[in-house]
């Protein structure tokens, strides 16, 4: 077995490493301080081992392969629906020994992999009635079972990598407007289904005063948080008050190191999200083979469309979600999702060397 070194794997594996250290940096100064810097750690290098194996393995799979592929990560979906465990009102977790792993997002890269398959095959492609129906009841399947446990920042991420895949496949307009005319039906159905989610919305366009005081404290915290840290952060500051932020190491990250680091300490992460997006739609334009195509659509978009949407709900521009921030929040579901996803990147890099 042959292992590369390229700057693809080196760059991720140093962005997750500075994401174990932001941890250690958010926790500061709290009674777990180093648990969840070192539970991170191994993760990480859990994470970089998952990052050169798939360099060994074939993504290249046929419409039947892909088929199961997806219909067995339902099943997983379904599983941890029925059997996980319930985690901040969600469940949708599996426990073995006090290790935890969540299956919507391990399976981020499978649903890349699928998707670009199908799509790229003659049978259901996407500029056909036929293939577009059979494409939107697999990904309608796939949020139902993420809104049930409930999930809904992630199915949200799910929704915008399939029709940016589609699009680059070619979906026209009429298809695109019918498939986003789905989407807020199915939004709609949401808010209907759980109530949190009105009150989420509530509390961000103010509408609601005693939404303001229950679920938009952590709007209001992730704001003050922000505020305080100011420009350029207190980690070297003699000040000692610091903003009492909920889930400071996964979905409020941004707030909490902006905090310690200020706005000019965390403007790469911002920049580093564009360049992501920016790397995979020029490999995109590039390649011939609409699989590869849609391979780095999807990883780019994936990626990015987390962290733009984590910065949106910490910036308060978008209601109060639970989204992390890939490669830096702590979780290790997350972060081996965000390493697989990068090395099919890699991967279809180190293909195209060969050719």
């Amino acid at each position: 077995m042959r292992i590369r070194f390229t700057w693809l794997k080196l760059f991720f594996l140093l962005f997750a490493f500075l994401g174990c250290l932001g941890i250690l940096v958010s926790s500061r100064a709290s009674e777990s301080e180093y648990y969840y810097f070192v539970r991170q750690s191994c993760w990480f290098l859990l994470s970089a081992l998952a990052l050169f194996a798939v360099e060994q393995l074939e993504i290249n799979l046929d419409t039947r392969k892909a088929l199961l592929l997806f219909a067995a990560s339902l099943c997983l979906l379904l599983a941890a629906l029925l059997f996980g465990v319930r985690i901040n009102s969600m469940r949708g977790w599996f426990r073995f020994h006090g290790i935890g792993f969540q299956p919507a997002e391990l399976l981020k890269p499978v649903f890349i992999i699928c998707m670009a398959q199908l799509m790229s095959s003659k049978k259901y492609a996407p500029e056909s009635n036929y293939g577009y129906i059979v494409l939107l009841m697999l990904l309608a399947t796939w949020l139902t079972l993420l809104f049930l446990q409930p999930d809904a920042g992630t199915a949200l991420i799910y929704a915008l990598v399939f029709f940016s895949m589609l699009w680059i496949a070619g979906l026209s307009y009429k298809q695109l407007a019918a498939g986003l005319l789905g989407c807020i039906l199915a939004a709609s159905l949401a808010l209907w289904q759980h109530p949190y989610m009105l009150k989420r919305l509530e509390a961000f366009f103010k509408t609601n005063p005693q939404s303001m005081h229950t679920v938009g404290w952590h709007a209001s915290a992730m704001s003050k948080s922000l505020q305080n840290g100011g420009w350029f952060g207190k980690l070297f500051s003699d000040d000692p008050y610091m903003v009492r932020v909920p889930y400071r190491n996964n979905d409020s990250i941004f707030a909490a190191l902006s905090e310690q680091l200020g706005f000019v300490g965390m403007l790469p992460l911002i920049l580093l999200s564009y360049c992501w997006l920016a790397y995979c739609c020029i490999k995109a334009s590039r390649c011939e083979e609409r699989y590869e195509q849609l391979l780095y659509i999807g990883c780019g978009v994936m990626l990015s469309s987390q962290a733009f949407l984590h910065l949106a709900v910490n910036l308060n521009l978008f209601p109060t979600t639970g989204i992390t921030f890939p490669l830096i929040s702590y979780g290790g579901s997350s972060l081996m999702a965000s390493m697989l996803v990068a090395a099919i990147v890699d991967k279809l890099n180190i293909q195209a060397t060969k050719q």
